[in-house]
C-alpha cells in the first residue's frame, strides 16, 4: 500500500490521493455491512461493578503484575519514541535523502514485506527462544533499524539504506507482535482479557499524542510544506552536497559552539540542522 500511495501522489497529487483513500474506507464499510454473522447477545457478568471499577481493575492487573508491568512500560516508551521518529522520517526522506513520493512509498513498502517474513517465523522463534527473549531482541533490532534510516545519505545509496532500515523494522515488528500479545493473553485470566488489552492499548496510543508533536516540533523547518510546482523535493530545497554531508553536518553542529554566544548547540537545534 505505501508503494501504491506513492504512485498515486506522483500521478494525481496528494489531495486527490487522500480523496481516493477516503473512498476506499466507504467501500470497506459497505462490504462489512453486507456480512451476516450470528452473534450471541452480550451477557452481564455476575458480580461486575461500574465501568470505573472495571477500569481500575484493568490498571491494577497490568501495573501490579511482575512481568506485565515492565512489558507495558517498555511498550509505552516504544510507542512514544516511534511517534517522534514517525513525525520526522517523511520530511527527512524527501528533503535530506532526496526521495520522491514514489520512491518513498517503495521504501516504506519494505516494512510490510519485512513484517510478513517476521510473522511467518514468529511462532518458531518463540518456541525456540521464548517469547520474552524474542521481544527483548526485537526491541534492540528496532534501534538498529532506525540507525540505518538515520544514516541514509543523499542519492541512490540513501534509498537502499533507507529501504533496508524499513525492512529490518518490519522484521522485528512481525516477530515481536505475535510473541508479545500471545504472552499477554497467556498470563491474563479470561475474564480480564478485555480490560488488560484496553489498558495497554489505550495508554500506548496516548503516548503517541505526546510523542508526535514533540517530533514535529524538533524538525519544524523540515516539516514546512513544499512550494507548489517544485520539480523535485531534493533539488528545490537542498543545495548540492556529498553523500556524507548530512552526517558530517550533525557532527559539526553538536561539536562546534555557536559563534555569537560560544555556547554548545542544543539537541533540538542539532536535529533541525540534520533535517534541514
Amino acid at each position: 500500500m505505501p508503494a501504491l500511495a506513492g504512485g498515486l501522489i506522483t500521478l494525481i497529487g496528494a489531495p486527490l490521493a487522500v480523496l481516493v483513500d477516503a473512498a476506499s474506507f466507504l467501500v470497506s464499510g459497505a462490504l462489512l455491512a453486507t456480512a451476516r454473522v450470528a452473534e450471541p447477545a452480550p451477557t452481564q457478568v455476575r458480580g461486575s461493578g461500574s465501568m470505573l471499577a472495571e477500569v481500575r481493575e484493568g490498571l491494577s492487573w497490568v501495573y501490579r503484575h511482575d512481568t506485565l508491568r515492565p512489558l507495558a512500560l517498555g511498550t509505552h516508551a516504544w510507542f512514544f519514541f516511534m511517534a517522534i521518529a514517525g513525525a520526522v522520517v517523511t520530511p527527512f526522506a524527501l528533503r535530506t535523502v532526496g526521495l520522491n513520493p514514489f520512491s518513498l512509498g517503495l521504501a516504506l513498502a519494505m516494512a510490510g514485506l519485512g513484517g510478513l517474513v517476521g510473522a511467518l517465523f514468529a511462532v518458531r522463534l518463540g518456541r525456540r527462544y521464548g517469547a520474552g527473549r524474542v521481544v527483548v531482541a526485537s526491541r534492540l533490532v528496532t534501534a538498529l533499524a532506525w540507525a540505518l534510516i538515520a544514516l541514509s545519505p543523499t542519492g541512490p545509496l540513501g534509498w537502499s539504506l533507507f529501504a533496508l532500515g524499513q525492512l529490518v523494522l518490519g522484521l522485528e515488528l512481525g516477530a515481536e507482535n505475535s510473541n508479545e500479545m500471545g504472552y499477554r493473553q497467556i498470563v491474563t485470566p479470561d475474564r480480564l482479557q478485555g480490560r488488560m488489552n484496553t489498558t495497554m492499548l489505550s495508554l500506548n496510543r496516548a503516548t503517541i499524542v505526546l510523542g508526535a508533536p514533540l517530533g514535529g516540533s524538533s524538525a519544524t523547518d523540515s516539516a514546512t510544506a513544499m512550494p507548489s510546482g517544485s520539480p523535485s523535493p531534493a533539488s528545490s530545497r537542498l543545495p548540492p552536497r556529498s553523500p556524507a554531508a548530512g552526517s558530517e553536518a550533525l557532527i559539526r553542529a553538536i561539536a562546534t559552539p555557536s559563534e555569537p554566544s560560544r555556547r554548545p548547540i542544543g539537541l533540538r537545534t542539532a536535529v533541525r540542522h540534520r533535517c534541514a
